[in-house]
């Protein structure tokens, strides 16, 4: 009977999980309640397992633990900062960051598979692009439409998300769907294969007609990188010669992108964000760093006595305006110290996952550290993305049939 109960909640688990990462391309409020079912289940399996007898010391244990460490530096600043206006908000952002830190340490139950939660990126990227499409403009018009770019745009920012959080799924969508064809190729039907290379070529095709730059260029960058390495294992000299073209030929695409005109990037409100406010709050405390609270004061400080008539009007709804970069702002609330602990979580798995999974997480961890540049990124919206895809490549074990196919790791490295 309790071995009964315990596969319901086990399932239930999975099934919030499931429910959560297919959320995430949306607006947070549209997240919460996934989120929130999401982590209730955990908590009641949490006690169902008495995870905590379980609990073993390992280096996986002690990276999560520093992710804690990360999320626990605005407590431990709280009573030296003169001001704690913003400690709320910027620690109520960064709770999914603590949760998965949590779950990264006790784990996820034994019915968690890798493959279930990316195929559920892949499908939901794939059916979301043909809402849009199809329900709120009508595949008629987009296809008729001299200015479809511009209503697909429209519709995604009126139901779905930013193009930061939309594109960043659609570009891990297409790590996933290169991951799964490269390590169980011989295995997929062919139907799924043809599915596969329909959703490869419409995540593309939705990314190159973005208006979003950094989803842009990561999905090039993020095709040239799976492309060069696939001829690198074919033809060493063949990949070296063929990178120099791949190369020129993402410069080229990266120029004729409408909003990499040079004065469009003049007049890039986050090249004053990081050389106008970020770099001289930095100097101020460059080890310690100011704190959650007093570093966002001073920003707000520090970009009203700076910025022109154009960039106030442009943020005068906006109740906070970080720097838009993580490591920049990372280092404002807590210096170098905050800074390598950073690095830290974002690379440090590269030394503890398993060897099948190694380039899937080099992929995430390219996408994540590109986002990162142009956005607050763990510390933000994108906090239960990260913790997610980090979670299940290094506590989820891996399936039998990937753990024979010997031809799967020769493919992947």
């Amino acid at each position: 009977m309790l071995e009964k109960f315990r596969h319901y909640v086990h399932s239930i688990n999975l099934l919030c999980g499931l429910f959560l990462m297919a959320s995430l391309p949306f607006y947070y409020p549209k997240q919460q309640l996934a989120l929130t079912l999401f982590f209730i289940s955990y908590i009641v399996e949490f006690f169902v397992d008495m995870k905590w007898k379980h609990i073993k010391l390992s280096a996986t244990t002690w990276y999560f633990i520093g992710i804690l460490l990360f999320f626990a530096m605005g407590f431990l600043y709280y009573p030296f900062e003169d001001s704690h206006t913003y400690f709320h908000n910027l620690t109520e952002r960064r709770l999914a960051l603590f949760g998965f830190a949590i779950i990264g340490i006790f784990g996820y139950n034994s019915l968690y598979k890798l493959s279930y939660f990316l195929h559920t990126i892949i499908i939901s990227s794939t059916l979301l692009i043909l809402y849009l499409i199809i329900y709120h403009i009508g595949l008629p018009e987009f296809l008729t439409n001299e200015n479809r770019y511009d209503l697909f745009t429209q519709a995604r920012i009126a139901y779905v998300n930013s193009h930061m959080a939309f594109n960043l799924y659609l570009n891990i969508a297409l790590a996933s769907v290169w991951y799964l064809a490269v390590t169980r190729f011989k295995e997929l039907h062919w139907s799924v294969k043809t599915i596969y290379g329909f959703s490869i070529l419409l995540i593309i095709s939705t990314l190159l007609m973005s208006e979003g730059r950094s989803g842009f260029i990561a999905a090039i960058g993020l095709s040239a990188i799976i492309v060069i390495r696939k001829i690198w294992l074919t033809k060493k000299i063949v990949a070296i010669g063929a990178s120099v073209f791949i190369v020129i030929g993402m410069v080229f695409a990266v120029l004729q992108h409408e909003r990499m005109s040079e004065k469009m990037i003049e007049q890039e409100p986050r090249l004053f964000l990081w050389t106008e406010v970020a770099l001289p709050i930095i100097q101020e405390k460059p080890i310690l760093g100011h704190g959650l609270s007093d570093g966002q004061t001073q920003i707000d400080s520090v970009r009203q006595g700076k910025q022109s008539k154009i960039l106030y009007e442009l943020w005068k709804t906006n109740k906070r305006v970080d720097v838009h970069n993580q490591f920049l702002q990372t280092t404002i609330e807590f210096g170098l110290i905050g800074l390598v602990l950073l690095l830290a979580i974002y690379y440090y798995p590269i030394r503890l996952v398993n060897r099948s999974r190694m380039t899937l997480l080099l992929l995430g961890l390219f996408l994540f550290s590109w986002q990162s540049l142009f956005d607050t990124f763990i510390t933000g919206q994108f906090a239960i993305i990260f913790g997610f895809f980090i979670t299940l490549l290094l506590t989820v074990p891996k399936s039998e049939s990937l753990n024979n196919n010997q031809t799967a790791l020769k493919n992947l490295w």
